[in-house]
């Protein structure tokens, strides 16, 4: 069984203030490998790269192709 708390999670936010906070929120909850970033279009390649275990995306965030 995999430690939820070593997983890669890539969060996907536009507005600052909630990656930033989502970012503290998971840090207190204990996960030690957080990708935060606001580079909406950006987000396939990071997903190619970094290999996250979860993704939590901004679905209104602007610039996404979806």
């Amino acid at each position: 069984m995999t430690d939820v708390a070593h997983m890669r999670l890539l969060v996907v936010a536009a507005d600052f203030a909630v990656r930033e906070r989502i970012g503290e929120v998971l840090a207190q909850a204990g996960y030690t490998d957080v990708v935060v970033t606001g580079d909406v279009a950006y987000t396939h390649q990071l997903c190619v790269t970094e290999r996250p275990d979860l993704l939590l995306l901004d679905l209104d965030a602007p610039g996404g192709p979806w």
